[in-house]
């Protein structure tokens, strides 16, 4: 993942922004970064220090918060939808989020991101801010990534939307690889509902993804599920782990 991400946008404000986030353990030069839309690209950020852990926010016009540069050119974005590119001061795509507005947002209300380590072009990562915005700190809403040690690790064991966890986060670690990965979700009664993933080689062992209500456009019905990984290395050693989730409205 890249060090920076856009971790939260406000696309139909009175004054639009974007808001990054530094994800290394490192501080992050800021200087010669710009962000830009599918038509125009705006002028490069002077010389900003972005620390680890913290924010800052590129805007078309002065904000009320110290962490905020005005970055001359800044492209207009469309409230139905658009996308948002973050390049590098060589010019090199850092992020890009393809929003809609179904992903969220709307007059004045950001588009947040739920975890800067899932992955930026899904819209199941993106929600409305229960703040109307968290521009430069911490989002309203986040999915804390799992602590990781185990075959399985759940960000959440329950999900539920109306109550602030419109996604789970999986982490995957075989403790031997390369492996052949399998994850399917199942009813209590048995039926399989979803695949994720099907003998999947993975390299190093690992792999991170999300459950969401709608994941590959199957609805998922509230109630309680069996979440099930399997492995198999190229030796025929096997690994499997099943954890319960339930699925609330």
């Amino acid at each position: 993942r890249p060090p920076v991400v856009i971790n939260e946008i406000m696309y139909n404000g009175d004054v639009e922004w974007d808001e990054l986030y530094n994800v290394s353990n490192s501080p992050i030069s800021l200087r010669g970064y710009c962000v830009g839309d599918p038509v125009k690209r705006s002028e490069s950020a002077p010389d900003i220090t972005l620390m680890p852990d913290s924010y800052f926010v590129f805007s078309s016009a002065i904000l009320n918060i110290s962490n905020s540069t005005v970055l001359k050119d800044f492209p207009p974005l469309n409230n139905t939808g658009d996308t948002v590119f973050l390049y590098d001061s060589y010019g090199q795509i850092v992020d890009v989020v393809p929003y809609s507005a179904r992903w969220g947002g709307s007059y004045n209300v950001s588009l947040e991101r739920l975890s800067p380590f899932l992955p930026s072009n899904s819209q199941y990562n993106w929600t409305s801010s229960k703040e109307g915005n968290t521009m430069g700190r911490k989002n309203s809403i986040q999915i804390l990534p799992p602590s990781g040690g185990t075959l399985l690790s759940l960000s959440s064991k329950a999900l539920s939307p109306s109550r602030g966890v419109p996604a789970i986060a999986v982490k995957v670690g075989f403790p031997e690889f390369p492996v052949y990965a399998t994850c399917e979700l199942y009813r209590l009664d048995g039926k399989k509902v979803q695949t994720f993933f099907s003998e999947k080689l993975l390299v190093d062992g690992k792999l991170d993804f999300t459950i969401n209500p709608y994941a590959d456009g199957v609805e998922l019905d509230e109630g309680m599920y069996i979440l099930v990984v399997k492995g198999r290395t190229l030796q025929g050693k096997l690994f499997s782990k099943k954890e319960v989730i339930g699925i609330l409205r």
